[in-house]
């Protein structure tokens, strides 16, 4: 829900057309749309990116107010997808629309579940640590290993996403030209 609320908010902040907006849409076509498209550094940069936004995840789950605060990263990603869809539809029409078709949206959509995925498990341990702070009982038995184990199980969805973004923009970023 935070991350479809992002992505309208993401769109609602291209009407604006200054600020943020301006800043996401730039660094987008300056990153990934650059004159010299290389596999390796198109899967690096991808694989950076998400990881941070993971990594940011992965420390909130560390505090006891993580589980709170976990939702705004799924939310920030949703709006930076709006704001570059918006971007595309707003400068290219269809062929803008195509474009987050065929090469961001499928990206997107791998990347906010692995992000869902890990906002889960951050808020899981977030609330283990509020309760064994909270109380003096036993609660289940859900130690840092374990979070670190199942966190990295569901950032593999990560790398995929990398992979399938950079297979999707070897395959069709020749067919766009902006």
């Amino acid at each position: 829900i935070f991350s479809l609320i992002g992505i309208a908010l993401g769109c609602k902040m291209g009407k604006d057309e200054r600020g943020v907006y301006l800043f996401i849409s730039k660094s987008y076509c300056d990153i990934f749309l650059g004159q010299n498209f290389s596999i390796a550094a198109d899967f690096i940069q991808t694989l950076l990116i998400m990881t941070v936004f993971a990594a940011v995840l992965f420390f909130f789950g560390l505090c006891a107010f993580g589980g709170v605060i976990s939702n705004i990263v799924p939310f920030c990603f949703g709006g930076i997808i709006g704001a570059i869809s918006y971007y595309f539809y707003q400068n290219y029409t269809l062929k803008g629309l195509a474009y987050c078709m065929i090469l961001v949206f499928p990206f997107a959509v791998m990347s906010l579940y692995s992000l869902s995925l890990c906002c889960r498990e951050s808020i899981n341990m977030s609330e283990l640590i509020v309760h064994k702070i909270s109380s003096k009982e036993r609660y289940i038995d859900y130690s840092f290993n374990i979070y670190v184990k199942r966190f990295l199980k569901v950032y593999c969805y990560i790398p995929a996403a990398a992979i399938l973004k950079t297979v999707l923009d070897y395959l069709f970023l020749d067919i766009f030209t902006f």
